[in-house]
């Protein structure tokens, strides 16, 4: 697998412009809250990933505002497709801050990870940090973020 992490924004835009084109089914997650968001990752397929980088641990921004601008009319023209499907985990609490904070209305989802794992087994955690502890081989990394 392959998660890009340092992508510039010409390159964020330019995956952006090709999950519009193709239209692949995305799953996404931000990292954040309402009106601080720090980052989203989108998966086009199972095996790569990138992140879109919005502000450093202390809040302040990582781009110019045009940058900014772009990133943002670009993202919007991906989330707000209904053709391009999407899986998010804790969907309502992801839809809620991009609509809330960032006028953005996430089309076209089809599931949500979160609430799966939680149909399926309702008498565990249902919390990501806990699916990936019992579902992959991956290290733990929730925490790496918040030191």
């Amino acid at each position: 697998r392959e998660l890009r992490v340092n992508l510039s924004v010409n390159e964020i835009i330019d995956e952006l412009e090709k999950i519009k084109s193709t239209k692949p089914t995305i799953d996404l997650d931000i990292e954040g809250y309402v009106d601080a968001m720090s980052c989203l990752s989108i998966a086009p397929d199972k095996g790569y990933s990138f992140i879109i980088p919005f502000a450093t641990k202390a809040g302040s921004s990582l781009h110019s505002a045009e940058d900014e601008v772009r990133l943002w009319r670009h993202l919007a023209n991906v989330l707000e497709d209904p053709q391009i499907l999407k899986v998010l985990q804790n969907s309502l609490y992801d839809r809620f801050v991009l609509q809330y904070s960032y006028k953005l209305v996430v089309r076209g989802v089809i599931d949500d990870t979160m609430l799966r794992f939680w149909e399926m087994w309702c008498e565990l955690p249902k919390g990501l940090g806990f699916q990936a502890s019992i579902l992959t081989d991956e290290p733990y990394w929730k925490d790496e973020g918040k030191q």
